[in-house]
Formats: structure tokens, C-alpha cells, sequence
């Protein structure tokens, strides 16, 4: 199914393709224009294909819908779209690969089938997949240590207050207890400090690899050449 673009993206895709901005912009809807809808209207007011779809193919992915916490688990998901106009052939796939290693610094593996192509390696997958008459290669990254440990950090402190709690109205007065407690809370705060810190910084560190991922990939002879 062709990829849908709400209004405001269809604003900003064509701004940004006027410009020749291909920054990345905000998550995805799930609703709205195709890519070819965009295009035409682009045509329209004389703005090329190509710019086109150089600005919608740095718009990410779909987000989760908001729930408590999705704040800083989708800044621990990231998506990078690069679309081209046909499928690649082998030796395009593996130029492909030689410049994701060389970005990502390891060596990952490779799956093949038939259309479908896979790079991947801890924290990050490359896949390359049919999308309507082109192709597309989409990266994926996760990070994992950041969010869990800002999670576990947390639940740590609420259940050192509820114990806490708990102790106080049962009128305990036992210092072991609270100094106890407080210790798990003290450990949580600070694990919790530590997840945010981790995942400020993977956010920096791999936003800037799949930025050069992508110009790496864009950089590479047209498909078929």
C-alpha cells in the first residue's frame, strides 16, 4: 500500500522540495495524499519529481500513538526512508552495504530474497523493499540500553516510595527499613539519570550516522548504471 501524507506534510514536503531541503521533518500520518498525488500537485506549480521525492523520503515513519512514556520511547526508534526509481541489481545492493559498514563501523550480515534485501547489525537494519513501481531502502535503528534503563530506574523509584508509604501508615519505625528504601530510590534516580544521558546521546551519535547513511546512499551511481 502507497505511504499517505496528511496536509501539513504535503505543505511541508512541497516547501521543502521548493527549496531543495531534504532535512529531516515530523513523524508520518496514516492518512492523506499518495506520493504520486503529491507529485502531481507539485507539478503543477513547477516543482520537480525528483525534489519531491527527495523531501518526503526524509520524512520518517509512522510513531506509535501517545501513551504515557512514548515521548522518550520514539526518541529510541528511528526511521530513514531513501526511494529510488527501480530495483537495485546485486552489485548495487553490495555498494550499498560497503557504505553502510563504512558508516556504521561493522560488518553486520546480509539477506536476500528474491527483491527483499537485508542489512543488519546490533541496534540497526537496512531493508530494502518493493514500494509501489520503485523500490525503496529503509533504516531502522533502536536503542534499548537508554529507554529500559530510564524505565527500570523509574519503577525503582515508585517502589521505593510506596514501600515507603506503606511502612509510615502501618506506624513501622524501623530506620533499617526507610534507609533501605531509600537506597532503592536513591539507585533508581540515578539509573534513571544514567538511561536519559545514554539515550541523549545515541539520539546525537546515530542521528548523524543515518544522516550520512542516507547522503552515502543517495551519493551512489544511479540504480542499473
Amino acid at each position: 500500500m502507497d505511504r499517505r501524507y496528511n496536509e501539513a506534510e504535503v505543505a511541508e514536503i512541497l516547501d521543502r522540495a521548493s527549496r531543495g531541503d531534504p532535512t529531516p521533518l515530523a513523524p508520518a500520518s496514516r492518512e492523506g495524499l499518495t506520493l504520486a498525488e503529491v507529485e502531481a500537485i507539485a507539478h503543477e506549480v513547477g516543482i520537480e519529481a525528483d525534489a519531491v521525492k527527495a523531501a518526503a523520503s526524509a520524512l520518517p515513519l509512522a510513531y506509535p500513538r501517545n501513551f504515557p512514556g512514548s515521548h522518550q520511547l520514539r526518541r529510541s526508534r528511528m526511521t530513514r526512508v531513501v526511494t529510488l526509481d527501480a530495483v537495485p541489481s546485486d552489485d548495487d545492493w553490495d555498494r550499498m552495504v560497503v557504505a553502510l559498514r563504512e558508516v556504521f563501523g561493522v560488518a553486520g550480515h546480509v539477506q536476500r530474497s528474491g527483491t527483499l534485501r537485508s542489512w543488519m547489525a546490533p541496534g540497526i537494519e537496512v531493508h530494502g523493499e518493493p514500494e509501489g513501481a520503485g523500490y525503496r531502502i529503509r533504516m531502522n535503528a533502536r536503542d534499548d540500553n537508554g529507554w529500559s534503563g530510564m524505565v527500570t530506574g523509574l519503577f525503582s523509584v515508585l517502589s521505593g516510595a510506596v514501600m515507603m508509604g506503606i511502612v509510615a501508615m502501618s506506624g513501622g519505625d524501623d530506620m533499617a527499613v526507610y534507609v533501605a528504601t531509600g537506597a532503592l530510590m536513591a539507585l533508581g534516580a540515578g539509573g534513571a539519570a544514567w538511561g536519559r544521558y545514554h539515550l541523549d546521546r545515541w539520539v546525537e551519535k546515530t542521528g548523524d550516522r543515518l544522516r550520512r547513511a542516507v547522503d552515502r546512499v543517495r551519493a551512489l551511481p544511479p540504480v542499473g548504471s
